[in-house]
């Protein structure tokens, strides 16, 4: 049974580092918001330090699995949970879904941070277009609906 309690403890260890980066995310989204570019530095080092705890975490469950000739795969554990009695099979199996549950949290909130992130580098590179006189997208509508590239336009300065 020292391989289910370890399995448990790394399930359990798992969670709580998905908690961490979890408000690390959130972190991150108000940085993004704020646009503070010298802390967006030190929330992204964090969270990296994180993922590279999970990557670590994971190998750990997956070298026990290995151990038991069982694939490190979620259809794997499920195998290995039906080896098992059922209430130490039913503890692992909370523990597996809560870790997978907080692992979908992460990854919509890493998908919303990547959005704003986005969305603020077209800005800068619009803005950038626009100063440099190379600004291609703004277009007027004429009077028949079409949409008309405005005139060539100048650079807001030379270097």
């Amino acid at each position: 049974m020292a391989t289910v309690d370890t399995l448990a403890a790394s399930l359990s260890d798992a969670a709580i580092l998905i908690e961490r980066l979890d408000q690390t995310l959130s972190e991150e989204r108000s940085v993004l918001g704020q646009r503070d570019v010298e802390r967006l530095a030190t929330v992204v080092k964090h969270k990296c330090e994180l993922l590279d705890a999970l990557e670590r975490n994971s190998k750990q469950r997956h070298g026990l699995l290995a151990g038991h000739n069982v694939a490190p795969t979620e259809a794997g554990f499920k195998q290995y949970l039906a080896t098992l009695p059922t209430a130490i099979a039913d503890t692992l199996e909370a523990h597996w879904n809560n870790v997978e549950l907080k692992l979908e949290q992460c990854r919509d909130a890493n998908l919303v941070n990547g959005k704003i992130l986005q969305r603020s580098r077209q800005q800068v590179q619009a803005l950038l277009e626009i100063m440099r006189g190379q600004d291609s997208s703004p277009r007027l509508y004429n009077d028949s609906g079409a949409a008309t590239p405005l005139p060539r336009q100048q650079p807001l300065a030379k270097a």
